[in-house]
């Protein structure tokens, strides 16, 4: 819920554009640390042992092709936002669609289901 906490604040912010991006770097920075982490441990817990390689090389590709995709689209999207709403109002529709994607991603994530055996 925090990723989705910073894309609400970043989109309520008015101006001091240096401070946002800098503190989406250091999120960017721990939620991917901790982040890839955990999802290995998880895929590495879920998978059955012959295909544990399978399921990491198919989650790291999923992920490449959705930060790639992602990315490409998020910087048309701000342009094309900035270009037709300015700077301030342009970024903050764009954070706030980002936070509905965050969300719709916590969501998921809430699904998953446990793996630690009692």
């Amino acid at each position: 819920m925090k990723t989705v906490e910073s894309s609400l604040s970043d989109a309520k912010a008015q101006s001091h554009l240096e401070p946002l991006c800098v503190r989406s770097v250091v999120n960017s920075l721990g939620a991917r640390a901790l982040g890839q982490t955990a999802i290995a441990a998880y895929l590495l817990d879920v998978a059955p042992e012959e295909y544990r390689g399978s399921f990491i090389a198919v989650y790291n590709l999923v992920i490449g092709m959705v930060t790639f995709f992602g990315s490409l689209i998020g910087g048309y999207l701000s342009d094309y936002m900035t270009a037709l709403y300015g700077l301030i109002a342009g970024m903050q529709i764009v954070y706030l669609i980002s936070t509905v994607g965050r969300a719709a991603g916590a969501v998921l994530h809430v699904t998953l289901r446990e793996t630690l055996r009692r």
